[in-house]
């Protein structure tokens, strides 16, 4: 349900009158109770990355992160919301406000009827709030301006559809982790890895090891928000495409070209791979050697059908990668 906006004075519901200055500032409100404008730069560091709430004690319920409100400058997406102070976008801007000005704000009678008919969408899922945390911990605010625009719900209506297929995609990439480990180390090291590295960075600090729709969703929001304007509905699985790529380089010429229980390579076709291989990650600024590719084809062939059954789930999980690593 979209949030009822009103606040009640001793004279019954009061109009807020301010309208915001050049610099970002309110006018017609006081001073210490009007929002501020944060430079897209420095937002990440004011925003929590888990879940926040602040109770308003009153009828129109509590603001949590991931809130859309109405206020007289537009609609507020809360990013982050405590009992100090809001942080929300609006209009393609940061701001933060102290918390009594939020309140007040979007609590102010005139928007009632307009909230009402205008049945925006009041609260985003929390995976997809992920998602936003993960457009700032990637590109900052700049990233998350460049990727989503000036109205989120806008954006989250557009992609509805495109979500799911990019968190199923991401969540079985991460679950891939642990058995790469295993089985081919330094497949994992010099390509999975290097790559998530890459476009990730620290970011995969902040994760734990599970595979969650959460988590796969904050990688999708870092990925794009690190691409920032370069970014597309495909940019999402971006590093992900590179990783497959590279799998399906060793899928054709190695695992299915050579004669069953042979898993060997004649000297043209090492190097035609390994030529290949170098050069595609060449294409994302990551280096290998020709060492590590003979390492990686040895655990490939000490685990074949392993390594086979690990290539068809990550190959399952992009369509256009599954006709090249079919039976």
């Amino acid at each position: 349900m979209p949030r009822i906006p009103g606040v009640q004075g001793k004279n019954g519901f009061q109009p807020s009158t301010q309208t915001r200055g050049p610099t970002g500032l309110s006018r017609g409100a006081k001073s210490s109770g009007s929002p501020v404008l944060l430079t897209a730069d420095k937002i990440k560091d004011f925003v929590s990355s888990e879940p926040t709430k602040l109770k308003t004690y009153t009828v129109f319920g509590d603001i949590n992160s991931g809130d859309t409100w109405l206020a007289t400058d537009g609609k507020r997406f809360v990013l982050d919301a405590s009992s100090g102070s809001v942080i929300y976008y609006e209009s393609g801007l940061f701001f933060i406000q102290p918390s009594f000005g939020f309140v007040a704000d979007v609590t102010t009678y005139p928007l009632v009827e307009a909230g009402r008919r205008c049945g925006f969408i009041a609260k985003v899922l929390e995976v997809e709030m992920k998602f936003f945390m993960g457009l700032i911990a990637g590109g900052s605010g700049v990233g998350f301006v460049l990727v989503v625009g000036t109205e989120v719900l806008e954006f989250v209506v557009e992609h509805e559809k495109d979500f799911p297929v990019w968190r199923h995609a991401w969540e079985v990439f991460w679950d891939a982790r642990k058995y790469l480990k295993t089985y081919a180390p330094t497949l994992y090291e010099k390509v999975f890895w290097a790559v998530l590295k890459k476009f990730l960075g620290d970011s995969m600090d902040q994760v734990g090891n599970a595979t969650t729709a959460e988590i796969a969703a904050f990688f999708v929001g870092v990925v794009l928000g690190h691409l920032g304007e370069h970014a597309s509905k495909g940019a999402a699985l971006a590093p992900l495409f590179v990783i497959g790529t590279i799998f399906n380089a060793l899928w054709k010429r190695f695992l299915l070209s050579v004669a069953p229980g042979a898993m060997e390579l004649t000297k043209k076709q090492y190097e035609e791979l390994a030529n290949d291989i170098i050069a595609k990650l060449k294409e994302s600024d990551l280096t290998i050697t020709k060492d590590d590719i003979d390492k990686i084809l040895k655990e490939l062939k000490a685990h074949p059908e392993e390594i086979k059954a690990i290539f068809r789930k990550l190959a399952d999980a992009i369509p256009p990668l599954q006709d090249d690593s079919a039976e």
